[in-house]
């Protein structure tokens, strides 16, 4: 059957026209029919229901993933219709007339619309009250978080109040857990706009004192290559606070395989100017135009400053420093952005970064407290001040040191919108490979459940949990929402609220990690002659 497919709008404002799919189905009446539903609670039910009927089936073939299709957040598919029904208006010549009834497919429509660009037959389309409480619990702590408490920037009282309310949405469950609290910097952008300034100084030095000055530019560039890695010498100097890690652990029911370690964090970022929809196109080509500029400057002032030790012409010298000033200007432009962002105080309300990953976290607990694990012992991490380049995570790699070696660490983060995807590379130039054991399950995942996922994707934006993870030589990756455009929508923006986090999308989540989690559970690493270290030893033989 061939389908129509819409032209679908670039505007992040506007949503797309939803994507109508049109068929008609014909059949000699054999028996008399019963309506069937196209959208469908829960895709055990979808399988099932239409493998197992002896009236007709309901096939969907995904197409080809393109942007506007299922993995860029709007779901694509040929449908193929195969039943007998007993139909008086169809006549002997079987003509149908589609005709739509509240999005689903009546006894004599064979029309599948996809409102919001969710997949459909996991997104439950009835008006029953039970699935629409469902969709709301799931999504609740998200809006609480992003309504209720507000920006919750590292260090901050929201942040505070957030680790609060999960302290006692886990208590309600019945688990024991544990509090870290430590001390973060409040903001990362002085010790970034540092960097620059230690540059600066040193190129504008040049013509005075070449040996001040090349010491400086030499102290800014490593500098600035650490705090890239989350390992700047100069976060001391920023205003700190107290934030606060919150850990459940769940013991399998026989003797724990492997230890896998959930996490999502709690502080929503800071915001500022060049994060605004119109501007926040340009945010990675500038980024990247600032690293090439330090890196361009390092190279040509250790020339100059070895020519000047070796004598070489002032005129020449002086060339080389012109060009050097000329280069500067991307340096001073970044620094003049990370003092706005750090004098705005102003905080993203964090819905879908990342109020969404601790609703789904939280979720994930609620299960797991009822059903135990088989071979995998779950940790559940709701961590701090991830803004403040990883902080949370790396107390808790500090604290649990022995525990946590050998681990694999999951982290959720900006689920609320788009097909969940996994992360194969984490953050910008050169970034930092997934751990290829979880990679390989995770394609196994992807093939066998293609309409639930936006596939494989990389995370050249920024740096997030796994980022400092891999770096530090752990087992990790990341588990995001895939949508349509390369940056989130309202990505550290001041729109990044209740209304950001779509519920659907949560619960096509919560199955893709479930899958994920019950594949490593029972023994999914241990596959293709993958080697598992056990919690705390070396590798297994």
């Amino acid at each position: 059957m061939a389908f129509s497919r819409p032209a679908i709008s670039k505007s992040s404002d506007n949503p797309p026209a939803p994507p109508v799919l049109r068929g008609k189905a014909t059949g000699k009446p054999r028996v008399p029919g019963i309506p069937y539903r196209a959208i469908t609670d829960s895709p055990l039910f979808y399988s099932l229901a239409f493998a197992l009927s002896p009236v007709g089936t309901l096939r969907r073939i995904p197409q080809g993933r393109r942007p506007g299709s299922a993995s860029a957040g709007h779901g694509v598919y040929d449908v193929e219709i195969l039943y007998d029904v007993h139909d008086p208006h169809a006549g002997m010549g079987g003509s149908r007339q589609p005709r739509r009834e509240n999005g689903t497919l009546s006894r004599r429509s064979t029309t599948v619309e996809e409102r919001e660009g969710i997949l459909q037959h996991t997104v439950s389309a009835s008006r029953e009250p039970g699935s629409r409480r469902w969709d709301r619990s799931i999504a609740q702590p998200a809006r609480h978080l992003a309504s209720d408490i507000g920006p919750r920037p590292p260090g901050s009282k929201g942040e505070n109040r957030a680790a609060r309310y999960v302290l006692r949405e886990l208590e309600k469950l019945g688990f024991q857990a544990e509090v870290q609290d430590f001390r973060t910097p409040l903001t990362t952008a002085w010790a970034k706009a540092l960097d620059r300034l230690l540059v600066i100084a040193g190129v504008l030095l040049f013509p005075v004192n070449g040996h001040l000055s090349y010491a400086l530019l030499a102290a800014g560039f490593l500098a600035f290559l650490l705090e890239r890695y989350g390992r700047s010498p100069f976060f001391w100097m920023a205003p700190s606070g107290r934030s606060t890690n919150v850990l459940v652990r769940v013991p399998p029911a026989r003797e724990p395989e492997a230890r896998l370690v959930l996490m999502a964090h709690l502080d929503s970022h800071w915001s500022a100017f060049y994060y605004r929809p119109g501007l926040v196109s340009l945010y990675r080509p500038f980024r990247a135009a600032d690293t090439a500029s330090h890196g361009l400057l390092f190279i040509l002032f250790t020339l100059a400053y070895g020519g000047r030790l070796l004598g070489m012409d002032s005129s020449k010298l002086s060339f080389l420093w012109r060009v050097g000033l000329a280069i500067t200007s991307l340096p001073f432009l970044s620094m003049l952005a990370l003092f706005a962002k750090a004098l705005s105080g102003r905080a993203s309300p964090g819905g879908n970064h990342n109020g969404s990953g601790v609703a789904l976290l939280l979720e994930l607990a609620r299960n797991y407290s009822r059903h135990r694990p088989h071979g995998a012992e779950l940790w559940f991490a709701f961590t701090g001040a991830s803004e403040a380049n990883g902080r949370g995570a790396r107390v808790l790699l500090r604290r649990h040191r022995r525990e946590l070696r050998g681990a694999y660490f999951l982290v959720l983060e900006g689920v609320g919108r788009g097909f969940p995807a996994c992360v194969v590379k984490e953050g910008p130039f050169p970034g930092f490979h997934a751990d290829r054991r979880f990679l390989r399950l995770a394609r196994r995942i992807i093939d066998s459940y293609a309409h639930y996922s936006g596939g494989l994707t990389s995370n050249r934006l920024y740096p997030g949990e796994a980022f400092h993870l891999l770096s530090r030589g752990h087992r990790a990756m990341t588990v995001t929402g895939r949508e349509d455009t390369s940056i989130p929508r309202f990505w550290r923006w001041e729109r990044d609220d209740q209304a950001n986090v779509d519920p659907r999308n949560l619960r096509l989540a919560l199955d893709f990690v479930r899958a994920l989690v019950d594949a490593v559970d029972h023994g999914g690493l241990q596959r293709r002659g993958l080697a598992v270290r056990e919690p705390g030893k070396g590798p297994s033989r």
